[in-house]
């Protein structure tokens, strides 16, 4: 009969030796603070975007959820070109 190996012991429960951790699964969309972050704004400005419908986004309970893809795309059709005008018009030239 072959003896199994033993595992070794971490506070009462068994731990796995010699396991590849598994690379993190993309998310396809973003939170709120993570969409601000990657277009530059803060999130103030951000959810202003929301509420002029400058940006698409669905909402799961209290939470806006930023689509990746949809984002890119509204970003390169210029549906976000120059955000600060509709933030009092300020002189900001985009340099």
């Amino acid at each position: 009969m072959t003896k199994l190996p033993t595992l070794p012991q971490r506070g009462g429960y068994a731990v796995r030796v010699n396991r590849k951790q598994a690379a993190p699964i993309p998310r396809p969309f973003m939170g709120a603070d993570e969409t601000a972050e990657y277009l530059g704004v803060c999130r103030k400005t951000l959810l202003k975007l929301v509420k002029e419908g400058r940006i698409p986004y669905q909402r799961t309970g209290r939470k806006y959820i930023f689509f990746k893809k949809d984002v890119k795309r509204c970003f390169r059709q210029g549906g976000l070109s120059n955000p600060q005008e509709s933030a009092g018009g300020s002189n900001y030239d985009g340099r």
